[in-house]
């Protein structure tokens, strides 16, 4: 190719083939846009019919993040009708590849943040994309790879031409961008919790928009959570208290149906629905909060707003563990960082333990077993949690911190019930803050 153009922003490519047919490109980028504009024309200066087919290269391979997740992957749209695009990834180990799908709108090469991708704007006119290995020296880019489309086979009548334009977007995975651009929305993957991802990052840049830090952002989110949750946390916490208080008499029922387990359980859940106790209401704040803990993991994770987002202090990443040194050796599963947050949320995690109600009923061997689960969650948590995004971590362990609180405000409130089996009070509750069941 000889360049038969350039100025400020465009270069114009052509080169003459054997057989006549006359190859240009033209290849424009706009100020302040993530994309090139490129122009394929062929144009048949023979007296004969020409028929071809081309391979253009879309991605030459893409700068992988270096962290436990690279995310690096080819990815292919297929237009699949209505609007829609299918997104099919293939992971560097399972190449070379080649797609051979009906309706191939566009294909590159994606990491954690960032895409390349070549977008045909002129139809239907990808054949198959083809995803192979580079070989590169270097140990950083072992898993370096390139993807190329290769086109249909065209006709070009004697002095006739035809033009195929493509769009080469080179930016970040980032929702207000990727909107811009047809199908490929797709390319935000956040798995089934794709739209509570969506929902809390618009909040997070709600609270970004006031304060802009993330890791503060993050603190926010925490209250608005437990705030909403609060009065199921302060339904659930009494209701605890309660199985709490009911201990005793759940024991004599045993001791006195200790043959009869049906007739056991009978009596036990008419002693709860008497005094308003579920016995998995201790459960339901944290199952709530769940689907927004994946979320936020989600978003940490592959989010373009939380990469290399500081919060205070060591924490100069919310998207990487807090590590504030590095030690001279490795710890198995837990890499050589020394990270605080996880210890910071254990210590809570224990400290909450301590002061949520023992509510067991089963027989002892059972109810030993579940006091040792609950006595390891402390450690096990924050264990899984080590090599998380710092930003997940901060999340929890403020939220085990505000548990902490309302725990602590609403024991103020409740000191002891009256306790009534079969209409007749068992125990007597103090007169501060008493609930009476009848």
């Amino acid at each position: 190719h000889k360049v038969v153009e350039q100025k400020e922003g465009k270069v114009v490519f052509t080169t003459l083939l054997e057989n006549g047919l006359r190859v240009t490109k033209d290849i424009s980028l706009k100020n302040g846009k993530y994309h090139l504009d490129i122009a394929i024309t062929f144009e048949n200066t023979s007296n004969s019919v020409v028929a071809l087919a081309y391979t253009v290269n879309s991605a030459s391979g893409i700068y992988p993040e270096f962290d436990r997740y690279t995310g690096l992957a080819s990815a292919v749209g297929i237009d699949v009708g209505r609007g829609k695009v299918k997104l099919v990834r293939t992971a560097t180990k399972d190449m070379p590849y080649k797609n051979e799908s009906v309706g191939i709108s566009w294909a590159g090469a994606v990491n954690k943040y960032f895409v390349s991708i070549l977008k045909s704007s002129s139809g239907a006119i990808i054949a198959t994309t083809t995803s192979a290995p580079n070989e590169n020296q270097d140990p950083l880019y072992k898993d370096d790879f390139s993807v190329n489309l290769q086109t249909k086979r065209i006709s070009i009548i004697p002095q006739g031409k035809e033009q195929h334009d493509y769009v080469l977007f080179l930016g970040p995975k980032k929702e207000s961008i990727l909107k811009q651009y047809d199908g490929l929305l797709v390319l935000l993957e956040y798995g089934w919790t794709t739209s509570i991802c969506k929902i809390l990052i618009k909040i997070l840049n709600v609270f970004y928009g006031f304060i802009p830090n993330y890791g503060i952002a993050i603190l926010l989110l925490t209250f608005l959570v437990k705030m909403i949750l609060f009065p199921l946390t302060r339904k659930s916490q009494m209701s605890m208290f309660k199985m709490q208080q009911l201990q005793p008499l759940i024991g004599k029922l045993k001791e006195k149906y200790k043959g009869d387990k049906q007739r056991m359980g009978q009596e036990q859940m008419k002693l709860f629905k008497q005094h308003g106790v579920n016995p998995m209401s201790g459960c339901m704040p944290i199952m709530l909060q769940m689907p927004v803990f994946f979320a936020l993991f989600r978003t940490l994770q592959l989010s373009f707003e939380m990469r290399q987002a500081p919060f205070v202090l060591w924490i100069s990443d919310l998207s990487k563990p807090d590590t504030l040194i590095h030690l001279p050796f490795t710890i198995p599963f837990l890499g050589d960082g020394l990270n605080i947050l996880p210890i910071v949320m254990g210590i809570a995690s224990f400290v909450q333990m301590k002061l949520t109600p023992k509510t067991i009923s089963g027989d002892d061997a059972q109810a030993k077993m579940q006091q040792r689960m609950m006595q390891m969650m402390p450690i096990i948590f924050p264990f899984i949690l080590y090599t998380m995004p710092s930003g997940l971590t901060l999340y929890w362990t403020t939220s085990t911190l505000i548990s902490i609180g309302e725990q602590m405000f609403i024991r103020r409130s409740i000191k002891k019930v009256d306790i009534y089996y079969k209409g007749k009070r068992i125990t007597k509750g103090k007169d501060k803050g008493k609930v009476k069941a009848k």
